[in-house]
């Protein structure tokens, strides 16, 4: 996975050049910040970059170093960021964005395989390995792709992600959620179902100690655990909370859920997470899943039949 995440960010910075070559730097977003300002590519390649009061990979493996976990609130530093390098050329933000791959990349070639990138650390999701924590940067860059593509028109198209990116993302998404139960001492197993491939994560508790394994396989494969069937970028936006109407997504069997008692069974796992993405768009998923079930045997027979992911 470290190879993926390494992939991901190279991918996202050839956009970001290809953004700043169009002269389309400051097109809005449909993203937000908690006031209510819309993001621009602008902010969402500041917000990446290395500088000098960025939280880069090196801080990162310095807090894992000095032993420091749990929670860190990562958005005041970004909007700080974006704040203080509003007016910076776009060639000084693209350098400050090749410095956070070339960091990342140094990380994955010599430490992906070292004890040091299973120690703990602090982030926004907990206490996470410093190597998930890393991979989980994937699936925020898949969100903002999405976020440029939907900015595209007729007359200004924005540059596309190439296929199989959003799957990255999928597949950085349910890594977490498996650290994740394996950090609460959860014995869950989930698998997101895609035409780009197949992700399953199976945690346990093995002599004490949480533990889980992700696996990526070729889509259609069979998996035993409760799963989810979507499109890649279906479940990038549904877990984004960017699509609200997730039953009407059942009933076109856009989203496919199946074994719903896995589903309700992984989102007690997510109550104390915040800062998980897609974590709240679960707990919807759950509650229109429970509502719909109870609606009668046509809709609640076919619910049993469905397939399940986690947000």
């Amino acid at each position: 996975m470290a190879d993926d995440t390494v992939a991901a960010w190279r991918t996202f910075a050839g956009m970001l050049y290809d953004l700043a070559e169009a002269g389309r730097f400051d097109t809005r977003l449909r993203s937000t910040d908690s006031d209510g300002r819309h993001h621009t590519v602008r902010d969402i390649a500041i917000g990446i970059g290395t500088w000098p009061e960025a939280r880069t990979v090196a801080a990162t493996v310095a807090d894992a170093e000095q032993g420091l976990v749990g929670d860190f609130d990562q958005d005041p530093i970004t909007d700080h960021l974006r704040r203080q390098y509003a007016g910076t050329s776009d060639d000084e933000i693209l350098a400050a964005v090749d410095v956070s791959v070339s960091q990342v990349a140094e990380f994955a070639e010599n430490h992906a395989t070292t004890p040091l990138a299973v120690l703990p650390v602090r982030s926004l999701l907990g206490t996470l390995p410093v190597l998930t924590l890393l991979h989980a940067a994937t699936y925020q860059l898949a969100v903002y792709a999405l976020d440029i593509a939907a900015a595209s028109t007729s007359r200004v198209p924005m540059p596309a992600a190439p296929d199989g990116f959003d799957y990255a993302g999928v597949v950085a998404l349910v890594d977490v959620t498996g650290a994740i139960a394996a950090r609460q001492h959860v014995s869950a197993a989930i698998a997101a179902r895609t035409p780009d491939g197949v992700v399953a994560s199976r945690a346990a508790v093995i002599d004490g100690v949480g533990a889980w394994h992700t696996i990526t396989l070729p889509a259609g494969t069979k998996v035993s655990a409760p799963s989810v069937t979507a499109r890649s970028h279906t479940f990038i936006e549904v877990t984004t909370g960017r699509v609200a109407n997730i039953p009407a997504l059942i009933v076109k069997r856009e989203l496919v859920l199946d074994d719903v008692s896995g589903l309700l069974h992984i989102t007690p796992v997510l109550e104390g997470v915040p800062g998980l993405p897609g974590g709240g768009a679960l707990r919807a998923a759950t509650a229109s899943v429970r509502t719909m079930a109870g609606l009668g045997s046509g809709i609640g027979g076919r619910l049993s039949k469905l397939t399940h992911r986690r947000g």
